[in-house]
């Protein structure tokens, strides 16, 4: 006998068996004695051993039966092969209590565990260098916008000034009445902003800091659209679980005040500032909607029951279906296409509105399509599951994009997820 660890249990052991096969294929010729090959590779290796127990050990066997019960992934300390990952495919027991001695084989398949889950693009990610740079070439275009239309002066836009003051005040030099009355306009639209988001914090993970825009003219105009957008997606975050009333409601707070704005110039800044934190925030929804999609589906697999009959409780999420999906993408991508109608050269909301797209479209490859089925007797949902070969704790999720009345008693029509 040997020792051997199976996670950090303890082991006395011996080989029974170490199978290696190959996968081969075999084609025949009709009315031929002939037949094809084909190397196929090699199949898993089986390794096969007894463990014994005894005396003082014999109610570690207890111990490794609970964990073969309850354990899916494994660490095999092999005396002669090293550490190997697997499963444990077959276990086999005998026992006798009055002797206090048991022997158990398992059979240990090695290879990789569960395959990793599919990995999406990094959308979050590649939207905040997009959201970041996107502001810089807003700020540029609103500043270049300001010398052609208003008439004024470099020296005026770039004078740095105080955030906390009017920006009327601190104004350099002499003001012609035109330049004054437009920059009272921006003095009120500033303050306008600055009073409706009163009382309203920042979202977390926002990006205000990070922008690094410029202290004159354009930059403070544009820092405080951008905080104020910020602040209207922190107003409306309760609706965050309902993504596509949450777009909505966001889109309805921030154009309303589209109408509002002293000019064009202005509401292209606006539109399109506001449109790039829409997409941004989407972005964030999709990344956060991919995780939860992922701990869903380890879920999933989760005894219901523990080995004492108790039922264990799991905190469940459910990713976004299909729908939400489609509607979010849609009124962030109209936000997206109106603010490029007023401007075309602001290149980073096309690319980040192209990569929502890519995403979803990446989405709608990867997740379950949904099938309809039909349900001819009235039947437990679990049970319709179990059928087309779903865990049962998919009955869930199948109850979100049906209108099932009672899981228990289910009939007809029913859209579930299908491979």
């Amino acid at each position: 006998m040997a020792e051997a660890y199976l996670n950090d249990i303890l082991l006395d052991m011996e080989n029974i068996s170490d199978d290696f096969e190959k996968a081969v294929s075999k084609q025949h010729v009709p009315f031929s004695d002939d037949v094809y090959l084909q190397d196929m590779g090699q199949k898993e290796r089986k390794i096969k051993i007894r463990c014994y127990f005894w005396a003082d050990t014999y109610e570690k066997h207890k111990e490794l039966l609970a964990l073969l019960w309850g354990q899916t992934d494994f660490e095999l300390k092999h005396p002669n092969y090293g550490l190997l990952k697997g499963k444990v495919e077959t276990v086999s027991v005998r026992s006798d209590d009055r002797l206090n001695t048991a022997e158990i084989d398992i059979g240990f398949v090695v290879g990789k565990s569960d395959r990793p889950e599919q990995a999406g693009s990094d959308i979050e990610g590649e939207s905040e260098d997009r959201y970041i740079f996107g502001m810089k070439e807003i700020e540029a275009d609103y500043r270049d916008k300001m010398i052609t239309g208003p008439g004024l002066s470099s020296e005026l836009i770039d004078a740095e000034l105080d955030p906390d003051l009017p920006m009327l005040g601190q104004m350099p030099g002499t003001l012609n009445p035109g330049g004054r009355s437009y920059i009272r306009q921006l003095d009120s639209m500033v303050s306008m902003f600055n009073n409706a988001a009163t009382g309203v914090s920042l979202p977390g993970g926002n990006l205000l800091s990070d922008l690094n825009l410029g202290l004159g003219l354009p930059g403070r105009v544009m820092s405080v659209i951008a905080s104020f957008a910020l602040r209207q997606v922190s107003m409306f975050s309760s609706l965050r679980s309902s993504p596509d009333r949450f777009f909505a409601s966001l889109k309805s707070g921030l154009m309303q005040f589209s109408g509002l704005l002293p000019d064009s110039t202005n509401e292209t800044a606006y539109r399109s500032a506001t449109a790039l934190t829409a997409s941004r925030e989407l972005s964030r929804v999709y990344a956060e909607d991919e995780a939860v999609r992922i701990s869903q589906h380890r879920l999933e697999t989760v005894k219901t029951f523990d080995d004492l009959g108790r039922m264990n409780t799991v905190d469940r999420q459910y990713p976004m279906h299909a729908v939400q999906v489609e509607k979010s993408l849609y009124i962030v991508r109209e936000m997206n296409a109106e603010a490029i109608a007023y401007n075309r050269e602001i290149t980073s909301l096309k690319l980040l509105s192209d990569k929502l797209l890519d995403h979803v479209n990446m989405i709608k490859l990867n997740r379950e399509n949904i099938i309809r089925v039909e349900v001819d007797n009235e039947i437990p949902l679990h049970l319709v599951c179990l059928k087309y070969g779903l865990p049962y704790q998919a009955a869930d999720r199948i109850m979100l994009i049906n209108k099932i009345k009672h899981p228990s008693f289910t009939q007809g029509g029913v859209d579930i997820y299908g491979s």
